[in-house]
């Protein structure tokens, strides 16, 4: 870390700029969904206002439209972003997205329609792809395979704080100028960026050449055979991380379950908390509850897994904490609380889902990096990624399906329960088919030990 703090200052900087940019264009949607770019001439699909109940699903409908698109581009780009960075170059990716990030910053300025924010949002999954991802890939060569947790953890944690602090700085901009203020601050945000990946990030590259010369000689875990990129397809590589390796599989399966509660807290829950009577002060608290806990779970679950060099206790054990969480949200369904107890309920839920969540998030990338050779890291990291950020669009799906104004006591008790089942099962089935993996192998009278455990 001494040796390379420029370097990781650097991508700190950037993973703030990436959660900075991202809130500035999430935080309006909401008054986007409820209102049209041009409010004097609303859309001719628009209910009337006197149909206070469809017009709730309209605006539910754009924000699920806002959440599926950005979910699902996100998702898919980070296949093509990891394979791209493996072939071309980390940096060269790198500044690609943040290339996008300017060109969707100006369709945002002179958004004229719905389609074109629509339009906008899909370049955001891309650029989003694009940026964290090499951000986090390029993180993770500079520690080297002993702190691969710990580099996804620094990445995360910036991005998350970044991106709490700057829903103050969207709201204060929307107040004043409008979406044209936020959507500037989004330009702002992304012109840095750039200057930043072509000037002051460097390429880490000779990092992973470090560590493919280690594992030729034995230094290092050679968990998969064939190491040259040119002779594994790109097909392949999907398939070996997605079900062919057990390890990296049910990890994904994971991921993607984790995302889907992140999709439920961030959809359902301020839904449900809206028509339970809570102010929007007690929602924001809410939010805080899941992220201040995500983000101080991320940075320790990060430290014990590189010190612990353990991945399937703390993937267990952050899982079982959420499933407590979600029940205890579930709880706060009962229809003779009173909105100070649903309001406590959910707090205290929330806060362990959170808590859980951030507890699993490092340890996956670390876990897939275990199994995964240095040469195809990134396309493998890829892979994870897009089951991890396809979790969201489900996430959002789900829950909008479920969606109905008027049962929604019962529509938001009945996803948390089928996530919380759901997350068990992913539990149990970490414990029987994940192999722990050693990122540095260990010697043992002059003899090097397999490290597969």
């Amino acid at each position: 870390v001494k040796a390379n703090r420029k370097q990781l200052a650097v991508h700190a900087m950037q993973a703030a700029l990436i959660g900075m940019s991202l809130r500035l264009l999430v935080f309006p949607q909401a008054s986007l969904a409820a209102d049209s770019l041009h409010p004097d001439s609303p859309p001719a699909s628009q209910p009337p206002a006197s149909d206070l109940d469809q017009q709730e699903k309209y605006h539910h409908t754009r924000q699920m439209v806002f959440l599926l698109s950005f979910g699902c581009t996100k998702a898919l780009s980070n296949v093509f972003v990891g394979r791209a960075s493996d072939i071309y170059g980390r940096k060269s990716t790198h500044i690609a997205g943040w290339c996008l990030g300017v060109l969707m910053s100006l369709i945002l300025l002179n958004s004229k329609s719905w389609a074109s924010v629509v339009t906008a949002n899909v370049v955001l999954g891309a650029q989003q792809a694009a940026t964290w991802g090499t951000n986090i890939f390029m993180i993770t060569d500079i520690l080297g395979p002993k702190k691969r947790a710990i580099s996804s953890a620094m990445s995360n944690t910036a991005c998350d704080l970044a991106s709490v602090g700057s829903a103050f700085l969207a709201a204060g901009l929307l107040d004043v100028s409008g979406y044209n203020g936020s959507f500037a601050g989004v330009l702002i945000c992304s012109v840095i960026g750039l200057m930043n990946a072509v000037f002051l990030v460097e390429d880490t590259s000779s990092f992973v050449a470090v560590e493919v010369a280690a594992e030729e000689r034995g230094l290092e875990v050679k968990p998969l055979s064939d190491r040259h990129r040119v002779a594994v397809s790109w097909v392949a590589l999907t398939a070996r991380t997605t079900y062919g390796n057990p390890s990296t599989a049910v990890v994904c399966l994971t991921a993607v379950t984790s995302s889907m509660v992140t999709g439920l807290v961030w959809g359902l829950v301020l839904i449900w908390g809206t028509e339970q009577g809570l102010a929007p002060v007690s929602q924001a608290a809410i939010n805080a509850c899941y992220t201040f806990p995500k983000v101080m779970a991320v940075v320790l679950s990060g430290y014990l897994s590189d010190k612990w060099m353990m991945r399937k206790p703390l993937l267990v054990g952050g899982l079982m904490v959420i499933v407590v969480g979600l029940f205890v949200a579930a709880a706060a369904g009962e229809s003779k609380l009173s909105t100070g107890e649903t309001w406590l309920r959910l707090l205290m839920g929330m806060t362990l889902v959170g808590g859980g969540t951030g507890f699993i998030y490092p340890v996956m990338s670390a876990a897939v990096g275990d199994h995964t050779p240095a040469m195809e890291r990134a396309s493998c990291l890829g892979t994870f990624r897009f089951w991890k950020d396809l979790g969201y669009a489900f996430g959002g799906l789900i829950p909008g399906a479920a969606f109905t104004p008027s049962e929604i006591d019962s529509s938001f008790v009945a996803s948390a329960l089928i996530f919380s089942f759901a997350v068990i099962g992913i539990s149990f089935l970490i414990m029987l088919l994940y192999t722990e993996r050693y990122p540095v192998t260990r010697k043992k009278g002059g003899d090097v030990v397999d490290s597969a455990l």
